[in-house]
């Protein structure tokens, strides 16, 4: 994961966490450097570029496990790292734009036990999702 700041920017901006593309078997958080290095002062944002686990060595869920605890970090260290927690967003090309939407995904059902989605024939709220999450987990 690679932190990017502005150099002269205020306590706590909005922050981009970034996931790379290249078809979950290639590619690097280094690809966002120039990116980031462009965006951060024009924008007054932090970005934030995260490195997964690529398959075939790290099948599903790996990538998205690491790409969600990296926006945990994010989340919790927030302020420490100049980032509002309040204003973090997700994002990626290719392979990282399904990963940017998973993660959505699962951070939307994770934190809220009122909401709802449908998962093919199933309908799932955070709290059936969470019990549903640890049993995959345990099958591994």
């Amino acid at each position: 994961m690679r932190v990017h700041r502005p150099r002269s920017a205020g306590p706590a901006l909005p922050c981009l966490v970034s996931m790379h593309g290249g078809g979950y078997v290639m590619g690097t958080h280094l690809g966002d450097d120039g990116r980031f290095d462009a965006w951060c002062p024009r924008f007054g944002c932090v970005g934030v570029s995260v490195g997964y686990r690529l398959a075939p060595e790290t099948p599903f869920p790996g990538p998205l496990e690491d790409c969600y605890a990296a926006l945990r970090w994010v989340h919790r260290r927030g302020l420490d790292i100049g980032v509002d927690p309040a204003r973090i967003g997700v994002m990626g090309g290719s392979a990282g734009g399904g990963l940017a939407a998973g993660l959505t995904l699962l951070v939307w059902v994770l934190l809220s036990a009122d909401a709802y989605i449908a998962v093919g024939n199933a309908i799932l709220n955070g709290v059936i999702a969470q019990a549903e999450w640890q049993t995959y987990m345990r099958r591994g």
